[in-house]
């Protein structure tokens, strides 16, 4: 009967040192796509972050409704994908330029 305890113990500790385990690695590759999206020379990019504020406000901006009811101005939602998508748009010709190619 103790055995059989000790081995439902062990059992459970192992089981929750890999899922601490998988939690790190995640928490890792969370950082990395962070670091890697955000901040392509080491600094952060003011583009890609506005982009990326941008992008997400106007996801919660149409969702807010189904949470708190109030009118979502289309125009609103619109003008911060568009500014999301020009950010962007931006960053990728600043970077062909800077390397030389033609888009």
């Amino acid at each position: 009967m103790i055995a059989t305890k000790k081995r439902a113990i062990d059992k459970l500790h192992t089981h929750e040192s890999n899922y601490l385990r998988d939690y790190m690695q995640c928490c890792q590759m969370i950082k990395k796509l962070i670091s890697d999206t955000l901040k392509p020379n080491g600094k952060w990019s003011m583009k890609r972050l506005s982009a990326f504020t941008s992008f997400w406000m106007a996801i919660v901006y149409a969702l807010l409704p189904l949470f708190k009811p109030f009118k979502v101005h289309e125009f609103v939602f619109v003008g911060l994908l568009t500014y999301s998508a020009t950010a962007i748009g931006l960053t990728v010709w600043n970077k062909s330029i800077k390397d030389g190619q033609n888009i």
